[in-house]
């Protein structure tokens, strides 16, 4: 009964991803893999008692499944082999996903997209970014659970946190010069017009 309306592929074993081999920036795409919920009932501790059978590895760096409305369900394994606590950050670079739930370990499940509110988020960024903690010398499985009513894309990228953090950081920066010198351009032609009167300046308003 429990897997009657769960899609499945039976060809996804399980990888690690060794943390000491990660680039700075992974697209997580053909590293995860996917199961497509079409009971929309399936919980985290009965996807986490499905064997391999279940899933089916990505194929694509950036999975587009089309209009879709059942959840997906994403698992990926990272392996940490250091004496030291690892930061890694994962993204959605996706901004219009509904919802995006992060199961990891036994802590609470973290939640975020356009349906969530935006002060709970990781980080506060137009997608979603979700921090991952990974302790010395361990391996844990992270899954995820996507719902969208427009088109399901899983774009995931792992990142190392300096090169993210500073990705950021530039283009708030760059944002905030573009509005800012577009706000002087307001100002400028309505005291234009507030001086001459002429309502062509009102066009560039």
């Amino acid at each position: 009964v429990l897997l009657a309306g769960a899609f499945f592929i039976p060809d996804a074993i399980q990888a690690n991803i060794s943390i000491s081999a990660l680039p700075e920036k992974l697209i997580l795409g053909t590293q995860m893999d996917l199961l497509d919920d079409a009971s929309t009932r399936l919980s985290i501790e009965e996807i986490r008692a499905l064997s391999d059978d279940h899933w089916t590895k990505g194929e694509d760096d950036f999975p587009a499944l089309g209009f879709d409305r059942s959840p997906q369900w994403i698992r990926f394994t990272l392996q940490n082999t250091e004496a030291v606590e690892n930061i890694l950050y994962l993204e959605a670079a996706a901004p219009w996903l509904d919802k995006i739930e992060l199961f990891q370990g036994d802590n609470p499940p973290k939640a975020g997209g356009d349906t969530q509110p935006f002060n709970a988020r990781d980080l506060e960024y137009h997608n979603v970014v979700f921090k991952l903690s990974i302790p010395p010398e361990s391996s844990i499985t992270y899954y995820l659970r996507v719902e969208n009513e427009g088109t399901m894309i899983l774009p995931f990228v792992l990142w190392k946190g300096p090169p993210l953090l500073h990705g950021i950081s530039t283009e708030q920066i760059l944002n905030g010069v573009f509005f800012g010198a577009s706000l002087v351009m307001v100002c400028f032609f309505l005291f234009l017009f507030g001086i001459g009167g002429e309502k062509i300046y009102l066009h560039y308003v």
